[in-house]
């Protein structure tokens, strides 16, 4: 099985809200889309939040070589 990356996991939502919005859905495939698309949410923020703290990290090194070089 392919691991999920955000850009597929963004395509995946895409899709389902184009499902919810255009097709005529009984109840339960609906709410199945709905758990999918939440599921996806939730690992979408998880990388960004990942990204993130990445980026500070990176920040936070580089002020601190930037210090460094300054005295």
């Amino acid at each position: 099985m392919q691991e999920l990356t955000y850009e597929t996991a963004m395509q995946q939502l895409e899709q389902i809200t184009n499902r919810l919005e255009t097709e005529s859905l009984p109840l339960n495939d609906s709410l199945r889309l709905y758990e999918q698309a939440s599921s996806l949410v939730r690992f979408c923020n998880d990388c960004l939040d990942q990204a993130e703290q990445k980026i500070v990290t990176l920040a936070d090194v580089e002020a601190e070589h930037g210090n460094e070089s300054d005295l």
